[in-house]
């Protein structure tokens, strides 16, 4: 009985071990975002040159060419720029706000 339990709280600490490991590696900025409206949608992704990308689509099944491509920098530690094809923004405490012109696109993160 003794063993048992010395085994299942080895195996919770390695859980947790593996958990914390995890969460300390995700990136606030990577992933999938989704305007307000559902109009559009914004793939932020690393390039194997390690830079940060942006794909604005308006489908994300599809494989048609995104609307624009943008470039991002890293300014702070959870602030991102992004600019291209005459769009600006920034990903800056979980929420992504891009402009071009008067059209002004205010994002989410989507799972």
């Amino acid at each position: 009985m003794k063993r048992l339990l010395t085994v299942a709280v080895l195996h919770i600490l390695i859980g947790c071990s593996v958990f914390a490991q995890t969460t300390e590696k995700m990136n606030p900025f990577v992933g999938d975002w989704k305007a307000k409206t559902g109009k559009y949608f914004a793939q932020v992704y690393i390039t194997k040159d390690s830079m940060y990308k942006v794909n604005l689509t308006t489908d994300l099944t599809s494989r048609a060419a995104p609307e624009a491509v943008l470039a991002a920098d890293v300014v702070k530690e959870n602030v991102l720029n992004l600019s291209g094809d005459g769009w600006n923004g920034k990903i800056e405490n979980g929420a992504l706000r891009m402009a071009k012109g008067s059209e002004v696109l205010d994002m989410q993160q989507y799972f």
